[in-house]
């Protein structure tokens, strides 16, 4: 029987999907363009759908909601990414089809007038397929939204990503700046889904996060963000204790913000040992991770979009960690923005770090003083939010 409760004016105007799995940057993104909705267009109806268990550690105190799909879990093998059960304990190959259906039946039942996707025309697993083909010949416009630099993922660039994309979508967003990631990743886009992208600049949820949660000064010296774990990331753990080791007594004190519970199932005795460090602190992420960047001298993380922005945003000398992958995402990107902002970023490859040049880049970056400068063109949230209300109209 059909529903009779969802009337004309009671739509959704803007659903957001952000997939999940390996790192945060979809979700991320996501978060700070749904934020920066409520902030400018506060009547607007805005619901935010992914899989993440942490979303609402992102979101804070703003007024964004969303809704809760059961969660992927992926693992890094030689360089690819590798599918594994997830907290339901399903095996990807059910959950997928019911991560559709919940999808398509929300869509169905709220009827948004834009639904803003992350990188994937079809989803992750193709989950959007159903909602797309229901949604079409209706007036609910699909946009899709790009990073900077989306790397090399054979899905995306698929015959059939280019297809659905032609078939379903009306706009191309793109996340980057044509003086960093350089003409050639928008040019490239603008070619593989033959559309022109709007260009919107760097998405920083942490810039976001500033009209939510005012900036309070700590007494953190160096953040350590280690989100998700490897068996090389507590290999980087092992290397950052005997830093902090050698830095006891200097009048510093250290947060690692990483998954404790992992931690503590896979490397029991490491955790142990950096909790009774008496300038260290282990923690989950959380907003305070927002609050101690806005003072510290020093950031360690990995190369993620997400990242690289909070750098940026914050003008924290950091070490960036640049993790084995194949599409060399990561490292093309982190490349462009050490050219952009001279002595800002340091990047060292995860597989073939020692270290004493650990120890050396960090010892580096805690003295490097780092500039104050503008970057307008970090303020891709807001943008975003602009142009898809100008589509609300």
């Amino acid at each position: 029987m059909e529903s009779t409760r969802v009337y004309d004016k009671s739509r959704l105007d803007v659903l957001i999907y952000a997939q999940d799995g390996r790192g945060v940057g979809h979700v991320s993104r996501s978060v700070a363009i749904g934020m920066a909705l409520r902030r400018r267009y506060s009547d607007k109806k805005v619901l935010l759908m992914t899989g993440y268990r942490h979303c609402q550690m992102l979101i804070g105190d703003a007024p964004l909601d969303w809704l809760k799909l059961p969660a992927y879990e992926t693992l890094i093998i030689d360089g690819k990414a590798k599918g594994k059960k997830g907290e339901t304990n399903l095996k990807n190959c059910y959950l997928g089809p019911a991560r559709s259906y919940l999808l398509k039946s929300v869509i169905e039942e709220m009827k948004p007038r834009v639904i803003l996707v992350d990188h994937l025309p079809m989803g992750r697993r193709d989950e959007l397929v159903a909602s797309l083909n229901m949604t079409a010949g209706t007036d609910t416009k699909w946009l899709l939204g790009v990073r900077a630099y989306p790397g090399n993922d054979k899905v995306f660039w698929s015959d059939d990503a280019r297809e659905v994309f032609a078939e379903h979508y009306s706009s191309l967003l793109w996340y980057g700046n044509l003086a960093i990631p350089g003409k050639e990743q928008r040019d490239r886009l603008a070619a593989h889904f033959n559309t022109n992208p709007a260009d919107l600049g760097y998405v920083s949820r942490l810039l976001e996060m500033q009209h939510w949660q005012p900036a309070t000064k700590t007494k953190v010296t160096g953040v350590f963000s280690l989100p998700w774990l490897s068996e090389s990331s507590i290999k980087l753990l092992g290397m950052l204790m005997h830093f902090l080791q050698k830095r006891a007594g200097k009048n510093e004190f250290y947060r690692i913000y990483t998954q404790t519970a992992e931690l503590e199932k896979r490397a029991p005795d490491l955790r142990s040992q950096l909790e009774e460090l008496p300038n260290c602190d282990v923690c989950q992420a959380s907003n305070s991770y927002f609050q101690d960047l806005q003072s510290a001298k020093l950031l360690v993380c990995y190369g993620g979009y997400n990242s690289l922005c909070d750098i940026l945003a914050t003008n924290v000398p950091a070490v960036v960690i640049l993790r084995d992958m194949q599409d060399q995402e990561q490292a093309d990107h982190v490349q462009r923005l050490q050219e952009e902002a001279a002595g800002l970023i340091i990047g060292l490859p995860e597989q073939t770090l020692e270290e004493t040049e650990l120890h050396e880049n960090l010892i580096s970056q805690l003295q490097h003083q780092a500039e104050p400068t503008n970057r307008p063109w970090l303020t891709g949230a807001e943008r975003a939010a602009e142009y898809i209300v100008s589509i609300l109209g």
